[in-house]
């Protein structure tokens, strides 16, 4: 809903805005966008369609019972494929093709998420600048000023302070991830065989990343308030979140839920669109453990499987859907337990609420972990959860101020900007769209990660002082020899 956002706020500002969407696209996802954004279909790849919402199911059930064991995601290369499919789809659409080529767009806003960047062919087969919206301060692509040292890559628990051992882990993630053949030894290879043939002409471009790098601006959706501060380039606009927004007054129904225990404490649960795949056996103890905490009223935002006899207790609601971004508005709600998906812990920062994460994968064991380092709560990760110690977690962020204290500090930062983050981004990439980014973009973005490092200097070095080192010995050990030589010949003549 990122891209969706911007787009929308662009075309509030009398600008028209085009999105390219399935004909099978789910229409409930435009709800808050339909009026203000026109939509070209594309017929996708049927066949491939029902196969990829299997795997990506798939997927997120494996990286949940990975979670499960402490071990970190997997990728797919069957979910790489279909999203390069369906870009096919696109471009061998003549009629669609030729119905962008003759609109003249004067941008495209892009999804820079690492399954998504095939679409970028397209805007620069017609030279249409590239915006790209991306979660990461460090992407590779538009090659961060951060150094390993002190910024852990999204997928690390890591913070900005690190061991020994720990900077030595991120550093050789960041030489693996910056370099595209070292990355597809573990990430599987993200083809460019036709689309590249029948687009790409310039001999320098040999990846997808190479693409994405000439984008005009990098919108980058995690601020120092919480990420770990670094310093970036300035084509790349830093926002807190995009999808953040004050609260509006919650519906008949919601209000009379959140008032139905005056004398308790609220804490608002959910686990995210795919929240549902979490275990049963975990669902029923967090339940359990909920169960036990009756001086507590819980609003859960979760489905239960059908076929499940369960007797919920009186102090938890169960709803299938909840305005989360009012929810947390609301003055009622003291904590909110959390997968600690970005938006989510971005909604809860803005309105000032500690939260207690429990990651599921992908990057929110990072989230999590930087949470408790900013003591704006704490977390839980799957393979140490019991029922005693998210109830011990729970009560330490719930009656130790210094996480609300924390927290809404934040939040008054945030709200004290003069100008919106999304309408800081909507001002940027129109004046990016008449004036161009040359001004902003550093020969640094496109140097090899050999030369950014400066591996090759410090090569030289080793090499040099190795040598320096050789030599020296060298005629340490002649000059020796010639002393010992002189001496022992002087010896002899006094001898004599």
């Amino acid at each position: 809903m990122l891209v969706w956002s911007i787009g929308s706020s662009l075309a509030e500002e009398g600008h028209d805005v085009i999105a390219l969407t399935k004909t099978n696209f789910e229409t409930k996802k435009l709800k808050h966008f339909e009026k203000n954004i026109k939509t070209w279909q594309y017929q996708p790849i049927e066949s491939y369609f029902d196969q990829f919402r299997g795997m990506e199911k798939q997927l997120l059930q494996s990286g949940i019972k990975r979670a499960l064991k402490g071990q970190p995601p997997e990728m797919r290369a069957d979910m790489i494929e279909y999203l390069y499919n369906e870009t096919i789809a696109i471009v061998e659409n003549k009629e669609l093709m030729n119905k962008i080529r003759d609109y003249k767009f004067d941008g495209a806003i892009l999804d820079g998420f690492l399954l998504a960047r095939f679409f970028v062919i397209i805007p620069y087969h017609f030279g249409i600048p590239i915006f790209t919206v991306t979660e990461s301060q460090i992407d590779p692509v538009f090659q961060p000023i951060s150094l390993p040292s002190y910024i852990p890559h999204l997928l690390s628990p890591f913070t900005e302070i690190m061991s020994f051992t720990e900077r030595l882990s991120n550093f050789f993630t960041y030489i693996v991830l910056f370099n595209p053949t070292l990355r597809n030894l573990i990430i599987p290879q993200m083809p460019t065989d036709y689309l590249f043939k029948k687009f790409v002409r310039d001999d320098k471009i040999k990846h997808w990343d190479d693409l994405i790098a000439k984008s005009e601006l990098f919108i980058i959706t995690r601020n120092h308030m919480l990420e770990y501060a670094a310093p970036t380039w300035p084509n790349a606009v830093v926002v807190h979140s995009i999808t953040v927004r004050p609260s509006k007054p919650l519906s008949e129904n919601f209000e009379k839920l959140v008032s139905k225990h005056p004398d308790k404490k609220i804490v608002y649960v959910s686990f995210g669109s795919h929240g549902d795949l979490l275990p049963v056996s975990i669902s029923l103890q967090l339940l359990e453990a909920f169960r036990s905490m009756d001086d507590i009223h819980f609003i859960w935002s979760y489905r239960f499987p059908e076929n499940e006899s369960i007797n919920f207790p009186s102090n938890v609601d169960i709803v299938p859907w909840a305005p989360q971004n009012d929810l947390l508005g609301h003055d009622r709600v003291s904590v909110f337990i959390t997968h600690g998906g970005n938006n989510g812990q971005s909604e809860s920062v803005y309105h000032g609420k500690p939260m207690l994460c429990i990651p599921l994968f992908a990057e929110q064991p990072h989230n999590a972990v930087r949470i408790a380092y900013r003591k704006y709560g704490k977390y839980l990760f799957l393979h140490h959860f019991s029922k005693e110690k998210l109830q011990f977690l729970l009560r330490e962020v719930l009656n130790n101020n210094v996480y609300a204290k924390n927290v809404r500090r934040a939040s008054e930062i945030i709200k004290s900007q003069l100008v919106p983050d999304i309408k800081r981004i909507t001002h940027e990439i129109v004046t990016v769209t008449k004036y161009g980014s040359s001004h902003l973009k550093s020969y640094g973005q496109s140097m090899p990660f050999y030369q950014y490092f400066s591996l090759d200097m410090l090569i030289f070095l080793v090499w040099a002082s190795i040598s320096a080192l050789i030599v020296f010995s060298l005629v340490s050990y002649y000059a020796y020899k010639k002393l010992k030589s002189f001496f022992i010949s002087c010896m002899k003549k006094k001898v004599e």
